[in-house]
């Protein structure tokens, strides 16, 4: 990719993932820069309580984590040999740090939704080169939440303190107790 397009998405992904951002008033995140880093998105807005899916393509995180590890979006220092050895950690916190941007933004330009279920799952290809598709984490958020939190002033990592009944999948804990060992 020609340098100048990606320094560019660097710079617009950079106001969702650093967690010190402003999410006061953001921008829209638009789909081809989701794609860039490896996410795919499904919603079902009408549902009550709606539902909305943001996958994560371990392949796609893969060929990208030396760059987001150089331009500091994983974290503060982390060097790729920690990345590779704690990798379902961090594709985990990969995707917290964008849901947490989505999840403003959902509540944001839908002002009727109340309550909404947030997914984020992981497509990990198998031994054999199929891929699966895995669910990392849930939570659950409403208007309430919304408003009572200062987007401009919170983390993203936080996402998973104030978020209601956030969970790590099975799945994600056993792919993370593996890597503290």
């Amino acid at each position: 990719m020609h340098k100048a397009v990606w320094k560019m998405i660097c710079v617009v992904a950079l106001l969702f993932c650093v967690s010190r951002v402003s999410f006061a008033d953001p921008p829209v995140v638009p789909e081809k820069i989701l794609e860039t880093y490896g996410f795919l998105t499904a919603q079902s807005l009408e549902k009550n309580p709606c539902t909305f899916k943001l996958t994560l393509d371990q392949t796609r995180f893969i060929e990208i984590m030396p760059r987001l590890i150089e331009t500091g979006m994983l974290g503060n220092g982390e060097s790729l040999q920690f990345a590779n050895q704690h990798f379902a950690g961090m594709e985990t916190g990969w995707s917290v740090s964008m849901m947490s941007a989505l999840v403003q933004q959902t509540y944001r330009l839908n002002p009727k939704i109340d309550r909404c279920t947030f997914e984020g799952r992981i497509l990990v290809p198998d031994d054999y080169g199929h891929t699966q598709d895995k669910l990392a984490y849930t939570f659950d958020f409403d208007r309430t939440l919304y408003k009572r939190i200062d987007w401009d002033r919170m983390e993203a990592r936080n996402l998973m303190k104030v978020a209601k009944r956030f969970h790590f999948s099975d799945w994600v804990k056993q792919e993370m107790s593996k890597e503290s060992r």
